[in-house]
């Protein structure tokens, strides 16, 4: 197993991947989740929708799993895992009144909860990612840009189902 250095490894959020099962050159945002299942998941922008597929086996065969957000009327998708709890967040960016919207999966669900819009404001663009709070399982911040640049974070105690501005 060969150690790579910053440099080489891939950027990230998003990086490019070129995709033998899904296809063309992929812009593509992903989330490990290494402490319980070690599978990789991956959102992206494919055909007109927002879609995750997920890979347990580096890459080797990918599995499309749902369409997440309605690709004409969302874009720039995020994702990311709560390795303790299993919930899965999804995010993504509505240019038309510049809103965030979050969804989420909580474990062992097959079913996509409904979106939930994050905040009143207008965000700015598509500048924005969430992360796990370190006060524990379920917990977590979603950092933006409103317009006018003004950096904000919102935060989420019930793993994603509501947002309040910090």
């Amino acid at each position: 197993n060969k150690h790579r250095t910053a440099q080489e490894l891939p950027a990230a959020p998003p990086f490019r991947a070129e995709s033998p099962v899904l296809g063309s050159v992929l812009e593509t945002r992903h989330a490990f989740d290494i402490v319980r299942s070690r599978v990789t998941y991956i959102i992206h922008e494919d055909g007109g929708d927002i879609v995750e597929a997920s890979t347990d086996d580096d890459g080797g065969t990918i599995a499309i799993m749902a369409t997440v957000f309605d690709g004409t009327i969302f874009s720039r998708p995020t994702i990311n895992v709560d390795g303790d709890t299993g919930t899965i967040l999804y995010g993504a960016f509505k240019a038309s009144d510049g809103s965030i919207h979050v969804r989420r999966r909580l474990a062992r669900s097959d079913t996509l909860e409904t979106a939930v819009q994050v905040g009143s404001a207008t965000f700015e663009d598509d500048s924005f990612h969430f992360v796990r709070a370190l006060e524990g399982p379920g917990r977590w911040i979603l950092v933006a840009r409103e317009s006018g640049g003004n950096i904000v974070e919102y935060y989420s105690s019930d793993d994603g189902e509501t947002w309040e501005l910090l």
